[in-house]
């Protein structure tokens, strides 16, 4: 059995990171329990109604509620970084070792970092929030939790308004034991509060980690100038991929000057090296992963949209796209480079209408 390609070998390695991000997400969930807990305990020991209380004691009791609720996120934010610091180290030892069993290696030694420098590079690394701006991972996560805080005093503070009971407030906030504690704004259940602090945590340790990863690959990568000369965006081929990532789908970049994943929140986007031509026969014959499996390497996301069923084309696409897609007479490349203008902004249907007119008339849109 021949020995596997780079590019096999990575995307093993990025199911196994899709697995990693779970585990992640189910140990930095753990401080919506946490804030339950100390809800019910605070709320349910006070001697007087917060609707009764003075005004310099109710802020006196926010001021405490989100000082412990600070510390619930700084506790877990803390592990949290311990672990990317971890996922950074073996991300940059594992690519090393894929790069040293796929390409002789017998007249270069490839540079690596410790554990401090390579995650120290990581975290001056920008990412895409989804904001349309980028930022630092640390003061990404920090705003994450300040935010958490922040919204569970202003329900806090919109309950002592209305005059509810301090009884009523845990009820509307945690939920009912009856309800095994699922009826409540800060619920896992239906509640308005916790439902999106799960969400957007799952969010931030998603994407969090991809970065942690992408980042610390492509440090590996730039420090190896003699292999590697340039990457390649890599996206998934499946029908949830997002329209950015399709459009960067196998378009390579010099270092620096290039999209690098996550290019948006949730992304599961990858990177492969670009190797310098003395190890380009190394990508004879590759392969990469697809929601039907294997497929060749040098198939782009809208080569293997062409060839899927209408109703994933038109999930994926829309309407209008998805005939445009299948009826206009463009090729896979050409739809793809109509999707975004070079500042990678996506393309309304008027806007491609102007370039392609005859497309859209033959597709009878």
């Amino acid at each position: 059995m021949p020995a596997p390609s780079y590019i096999d070998l990575a995307i093993r390695r990025q199911a196994i990171l899709e697995r990693v991000k779970s585990g992640q997400v189910k140990d930095f969930s753990k401080i919506v329990t946490d804030t339950e807990k100390l809800l019910r305990a605070t709320l349910g020991s006070l001697e007087n109604e917060v609707s009764d209380m003075s005004r310099i004691q109710f802020e006196k009791l926010l001021k405490q509620i989100q000082e412990d609720q600070a510390a619930i996120f700084a506790t877990a934010t803390k592990k949290f970084l311990e672990a990317q610091a971890k996922i950074a180290v073996v991300t940059m030892t594992q690519e090393l070792l894929d790069l040293g069993t796929t390409i002789d290696l017998t007249d270069t030694v490839l540079k690596d970092f410790t554990k401090k420098e390579i995650f120290a590079k990581v975290l001056a690394r920008p990412l895409q929030t989804g904001t349309g701006t980028a930022d630092l991972l640390e003061p990404w996560i920090k705003n994450f939790s300040d935010t958490q805080v922040r919204k569970t005093s202003q329900a806090i503070r919109f309950g002592r308004a209305n005059g509810e009971t301090n009884q009523e407030l845990v009820r509307k906030l945690v939920g009912t034991k009856k309800s095994k504690f699922t009826d409540g704004i800060l619920s896992p259940g239906d509640g308005i509060v916790t439902k999106k602090m799960r969400r957007d945590a799952s969010t931030v340790v998603r994407t969090s980690t991809q970065h942690v990863a992408q980042a610390a690959r492509q440090e590996t990568w730039e420090a190896n100038p003699k292999i590697i000369k340039r990457y390649q965006f890599l996206a998934t081929l499946d029908g949830t991929t997002s329209a950015i990532c399709r459009a960067l789908d196998r378009q390579e970049f010099d270092f620096g000057k290039g999209a690098i994943p996550p290019v948006h929140p949730n992304c599961r986007s990858d990177t492969i090296p670009v190797l310098s031509q003395k190890f380009k026969f190394l990508s004879n014959g590759r392969t990469r992963s697809s929601a039907d499996g294997y497929v060749n390497a040098e198939k782009t996301y809208y080569d293997w949209l062409k060839e899927q069923d209408a109703q994933t084309q038109l999930d994926v696409l829309g309407e209008k796209r998805a005939k445009l897609f299948t009826d206009g007479g463009l090729t896979p490349q050409r739809f793809k480079d109509l999707q975004f203008d070079k500042n990678f902004e996506p393309m309304t249907l008027e806007q491609m209408r102007k370039i392609v007119p005859e497309a859209f008339e033959k597709a009878g849109i």
